[in-house]
């Protein structure tokens, strides 16, 4: 009698352990590997939303600041781990990891955009991805487009908009 279902198995049926795989359908290590570091991905970027890291990474307190002390929207940070954790859901193809990423977004604020202030953005950002993420990553690309918009409401507050996560260094196809 089966311990589960309480069934007594049959004699002309092979019985089989669940979750167990026949030798013909068995994963190899390195797909194995690639859906666990999949898993950690989702698991650290859900972490970073729970623990609302995004309204700590650039306040007036942190050390961001110093480099680059405009207000940016905590919703900004939220926004960019729910189109990270999407793109991660999305991607299927488990022959190769995540090989690289291209971060595309325009960065529009009242500011000239100098050289530091760019640099400061791209470490911000850097921060909010996971190390879990990072690791299964080959590269992470920038491809932020820095707007000076002098009618931008409020003087000290940056806006960050259509953020976009591809494997292509061009969001057009």
């Amino acid at each position: 009698m089966c311990g589960n279902c309480r069934a007594i198995p049959s004699r002309t049926r092979r019985s089989r352990v669940v979750g167990h795989q026949r030798r013909g359908d068995s994963l190899n290590l390195k797909e194995l590997t690639l859906r666990a570091q999949r898993s950690d991905s989702i698991t650290a970027i859900n972490l970073f939303l729970i623990s609302r890291r995004a309204s700590i990474i650039h306040t007036r307190s942190s050390l961001s600041w110093r480099a680059f002390p405009y207000n940016i929207s905590s919703e900004v940070f939220n926004e960019f781990l729910e189109k990270m954790k999407s793109f991660i859901l999305t991607q299927r193809d488990h022959n190769s990891p995540f090989h690289g990423i291209y971060i595309h977004a325009n960065v529009i604020g009242q500011l000239f955009w100098v050289y530091n202030y760019r640099i400061a953005i791209y470490k911000i950002f850097e921060r909010m991805i996971p190390s879990a993420l990072e690791l299964c990553l080959s590269f992470i690309k920038y491809r932020f487009i820095f707007v000076t918009d002098p009618n931008q409401i409020g003087e000290n507050d940056v806006s960050v908009q259509e953020i976009q996560i591809t494997r292509n260094h061009s969001i057009t196809p």
